[in-house]
């Protein structure tokens, strides 16, 4: 097929995750199809991201490494793309996020028509204050951009309502690797999983929750051990197993050294975590809910969490009692949830069900397919 042109989109990124490696290159590999040259632009991680110890680096033929500076105690990112890439690109993508200074000229000159901007994210912070300064800078800013990538259908509901052109909103359904997870789970074998069991000590008989995410304040950590201590107490087969790493990883060291019903393991990836998730029963996340979600999905288990906590835009795929259970109360609610499940196989086995479905629709084949769309709107391909 002959295009009239080649374009050149960039998406500029903080960091990288390495969940997002298979995003950035299905997306580089669909839009050559489309005649787009995609390239993701990359700085390093701060303070805290660092020690989550789940970033990478891109291979070159996908993203390129940038200068980036933290400034004021980490709250404000520089980041220099170069003048190249700004004024060579047909599009760049930008997080909407309010710490990163290159936002704004990049978004004045978009709004100049100089350059054509779109920016990518949450729509607000949903872990921030409303009144913020930098909420109020992301208000102002976000009709600012030339097109919208919106990472769920409340975002886009958000952005439209205040004031942006629907028409030039794509819904992208923010996803990762599911369907390996998925694949990967169902391929263990019943020697391996019994091996894995003995290794960590976990009985076929226990019941099994698990917890895999970053360990900080809005996971609400000290939560899950009260949690898990209160419900040992009603169901001595109860086991926890923790996967993840963070600033809160010494609460939950001490806690496993106390409790032999604790099992911390460390950030887990690959075969293990999909081991973890096997002998699993449901997963435990009472804090901040964001693409883990897809996790417990891929994994056919059901995530329990509270309504009260501070939640990524990715906790509208959890649906209460459907795929997992929303929680309204205290300690005592979660864990009499939590029993509840325990004691209920028939309701277990219908949320499970309920969750491996849900896999099928966020998935990272969805959300490439969506961004690709969304891209070729934007710079008006016509195939």
């Amino acid at each position: 097929m002959l295009y009239k042109k080649t374009y050149k989109v960039v998406l500029i990124k903080t960091l990288i995750k390495g969940y997002r490696e298979p995003l950035f290159c299905k997306l580089r590999d669909e839009l050559l199809k489309d005649g787009v040259q995609f390239r993701v632009l990359y700085g390093s991680p701060d303070s805290g991201q660092k020690s989550r110890k789940d970033n990478i680096e891109l291979t070159p033929i996908v993203g390129e490494k940038v200068y980036s500076k933290y400034l004021f105690n980490e709250r404000i990112l520089f980041q220099w793309i170069g003048w190249r890439n700004i004024f060579s690109s047909d599009l760049i993508i930008v997080v909407n996020a309010s710490r990163n200074a290159i936002n704004i000229p990049l978004l004045l000159l978009s709004r100049l028509g100089v350059i054509r901007v779109a920016l990518w994210g949450h729509g607000y912070n949903y872990q921030g204050k409303v009144n913020r300064l930098s909420e109020k800078i992301k208000r102002v800013s976000l009709p600012m951009a030339y097109w919208w990538f919106a990472y769920t259908d409340d975002v886009a509901s958000y952005v439209s309502g205040v004031g942006f052109d629907k028409k030039r909103i794509t819904t992208i359904n923010n996803s990762i690797d599911t369907t390996s997870f998925r694949n990967e789970i169902q391929a263990l074998n019943t020697i391996d999983i019994k091996k894995f069991r003995k290794k960590i000590g976990i009985l076929d008989s226990y019941k099994v929750g698990i917890y895999c995410g970053a360990l900080y304040d809005h996971k609400r950590i000290s939560f899950l051990l009260d949690a898990a201590i209160n419900i040992h107490k009603k169901c001595n087969d109860f086991r926890l197993l923790i996967l993840g790493s963070g600033i809160d990883s010494q609460l939950v060291i001490d806690a496993s050294l106390k409790y032999d019903f604790i099992k911390y393991l460390g950030p887990v990836f690959g075969r293990d975590k999909a081991f973890c998730y096997k002998i699993s029963d449901f997963v435990l996340n009472p804090g901040l809910v964001g693409l883990g979600v897809l996790d417990s999905f891929a994994a056919g288990k059901p995530l329990l969490s509270m309504t009260d906590s501070l939640h990524s835009p990715e906790i509208s795929y959890l649906e209460n009692n459907v795929n997992g259970r929303m929680v309204d109360g205290y300690l005592k609610d979660y864990v009499a949830c939590v029993l509840d499940l325990i004691n209920n196989q028939e309701l277990l086995k219908r949320l499970s069900t309920g969750a491996l479905e849900s896999s099928r629709l966020y998935t990272l084949e969805n959300m490439v397919s969506n961004v690709r769309s969304g891209i070729e709107s934007c710079l008006d391909i016509r195939l």
